[in-house]
């Protein structure tokens, strides 16, 4: 079964199809009026047209945020130690690395460890 964001940004796109329809249906009817082809170019779609664009437009990103889902919100606790950033020897600062994992004693002498092989 199709979900409600799926559904939303077909909406949106029937719309823009619609509205592309609406507008070539109006070229030709001037080209029926007898208006030559350089006063048919000058003229701007119907109003109509345009704000059916926007309002598919406006629909298939109300689909798409629809698709994200639900964000988590970022918590920091006061127990989280402040840990400076520093690049490793073989790198510049464009690549930094960021110790936001906490590791548990095992693990960390895991990496000190490693970290001591490779010296």
């Amino acid at each position: 079964m199709p979900t409600k964001s799926t559904i939303t940004i077909t909406l949106g796109f029937v719309l823009i199809i619609h509205a592309a329809y609406s507008s070539s249906h109006y070229r030709a009817l001037l080209a029926s009026l007898g208006l030559s082809p350089s006063k048919i170019a000058e003229k701007s779609p119907p109003i109509d047209a345009c704000l059916e664009v926007l309002a598919g437009f406006l629909t298939c990103l109300f689909g798409s945020l629809l698709q994200i889902g639900s964000l988590e919100p970022v918590l920091s606790t006061k127990d989280t130690p402040k840990r400076e950033i520093v690049p490793p020897a073989y790198r510049t600062r464009d690549f930094d690395t960021f110790n936001t994992v906490k590791l548990t004693p095992e693990q960390q002498s895991q990496i000190d460890e490693l970290a001591k092989k490779y010296e």
